[in-house]
């Protein structure tokens, strides 16, 4: 999961470098992922009115169906 996350964030931001991700395997059979990233790209990943976040939770969920796990996104800034 966080390969292919990271895949398809890097070319949406400016400061690649910057970007870390933590993956967590949560109790119920799940995967948390804690992006940390420059202010300006935290910006750009939730985008206006959170439409960015919400494209990139879908693509990751249906990703993470098929693998029959759940999946959870958060973006700290």
């Amino acid at each position: 999961m966080k390969e292919y996350f990271s895949n398809l964030v890097k070319p949406m931001i400016d400061y690649p470098d910057e970007l870390k991700i933590e993956e967590i395997y949560t109790s119920t059979n799940g995967i948390l992922l804690k992006v940390f990233a420059n202010k300006k790209d935290i910006g750009k990943l939730i985008g206006k009115e959170g439409h960015n976040a919400k494209a990139i939770r879908t693509l990751c969920n249906a990703v993470a169906a098929k693998k029959r796990i759940k999946f959870l996104l958060e973006l700290p800034y």
